[in-house]
């Protein structure tokens, strides 16, 4: 038999290595995301100009679309997550990489996207009750979620609507504030849009 604390330290090492490493701590000055599909027009994220040897900033990449058996729910989540720790803050940047939107009614990419964000922030506050070992002091950081989404082309369409989203989308900014329906109510959380120009993208930490 095995103790709850046994199990703890198990999962959390299984998810710590291949194949199911699940969370890794970024060690250089820019990561990659890359999309799977062979199809898609948007292919690659580099994100640059990460400080990871700062002594008070520490930087996470979580693999939310990995495949774990009983673990990844991989059609509702946003691609990958982003940790930045500075200080008490906790900053979680939720990416999703998509080729192209189309605004629907009966298929809005729009709405599915926002799906996506709310269902990865219901699971990340249902996964820190059991994952809280890989930053000391993690009990006691403030969390803050930001929506970061990337497409190559925005397809042209008749449809329009006054979901808040699809007004994020067709700002001139391209950002705003979206309410979100998670485990612990709604919350709201900033959200912003990148047109990127070619299938490989570079973009600025900074920036994001």
């Amino acid at each position: 038999m095995e103790s709850i604390s046994t199990i703890r330290q198990k999962i959390l090492r299984v998810l710590s290595t291949e194949p199911y490493k699940f969370i890794e701590k970024i060690d250089s000055p820019s990561i990659e995301i890359h999309e799977d599909n062979a199809k898609a027009s948007l292919s690659k994220i580099i994100v640059e100009n990460i400080n990871y040897e700062s002594s008070v900033d520490s930087f996470w990449l979580i693999h939310l679309e990995k495949d774990i058996p009983g673990f990844t729910p991989k059609s509702k989540t946003v691609e990958k997550a982003l940790i930045h720790i500075q200080e008490k803050i906790l900053a979680i940047y939720l990416i999703e990489m998509k080729s192209s939107i189309k605004h629907d009614i009966k298929k809005s990419v729009l709405n599915q996207i926002k799906e996506k964000i709310q269902d990865t922030i219901s699971r990340f506050y249902t996964l820190s009750m059991h994952n809280n070992s890989f930053y000391d002091g993690f009990d006691d950081l403030e969390v803050k979620f930001k929506g970061v989404i990337f497409y190559r082309q925005r397809l042209k369409t008749e449809v329009s609507e006054n979901s808040k989203i699809y007004q994020i989308f067709t700002d001139t900014n391209q950002e705003g504030l979206l309410e979100c329906e998670t485990i612990l109510g709604l919350k709201k959380i900033p959200v912003k849009f990148f047109h990127c120009q070619d299938e490989t993208t570079t973009v600025d930490f900074n920036k994001i």
